[in-house]
């Protein structure tokens, strides 16, 4: 027996479901420093800056780090307490060992370039599927899916669907999901 998610995957167009979500973007979506500038580095900054943070807090510490960082090979030349208080009051210090750890790997193995295929950039320090997306949908327009809470909540509420969303095979059905309203 299929479930709510399933159901409606089936009986709803997901071409017609992609148009109506980026027309909503077009119209609704924020203007963000980014994305006007819209570079891997700065992508890539962007999205671990926002990892448990509000955007309305990240904005500011987004300028401050690029202003001191605008390259991967300033990050990764940079001492690491230089890094932690260009970080310091977004919390989970974590990410910024991180992105500095793989901006050093992206300096030595990949000439100073983030890499733009998606299996070497899951392989960074930091970077897992989601950011991968983030980084090389956003940046470099690469047809690739983007899941994270918000549109976990959005997809299960137009679905209708109760399941637990913490659950792998519902992660699975999620990420299939979107993979295939990709336009």
């Amino acid at each position: 027996m299929k479930n709510s998610f399933e159901q409606w995957i089936e009986n709803n167009s997901r071409e017609q479901f992609a148009r109506k979500l980026l027309g909503w973007f077009d119209k609704e979506g924020r203007v963000l420093p980014w994305r006007a500038i819209a570079t891997p580095w700065r992508v890539w900054v962007s999205e671990i800056m926002l990892q448990q943070t509000q955007v309305g807090t990240v904005l500011d510490y987004f300028q401050r780090f690029v202003q001191r960082f605008p390259g991967v090979h300033q990050l990764a030349e940079a001492p690491l307490e230089d890094v932690l208080k260009m970080w310091e009051g977004l919390g989970y210090y974590r990410r910024a060992r991180s992105l500095h750890a793989a901006a050093q790997i992206i300096v030595r193995d990949h000439a100073g370039q983030v890499p733009t295929d998606y299996q070497q950039l899951i392989r960074l320090p930091g970077i897992g599927r989601y950011t991968a997306g983030a980084i090389l949908s956003i940046a470099l327009d690469q047809p690739l899916p983007i899941l994270e809470g918000n549109t976990v909540r959005l997809h299960s509420r137009l679905a209708g669907s109760t399941r637990d969303v913490g659950l792998v095979t519902t992660q699975k059905m999620m990420w299939s999901f979107a993979e295939s309203i990709l336009p």
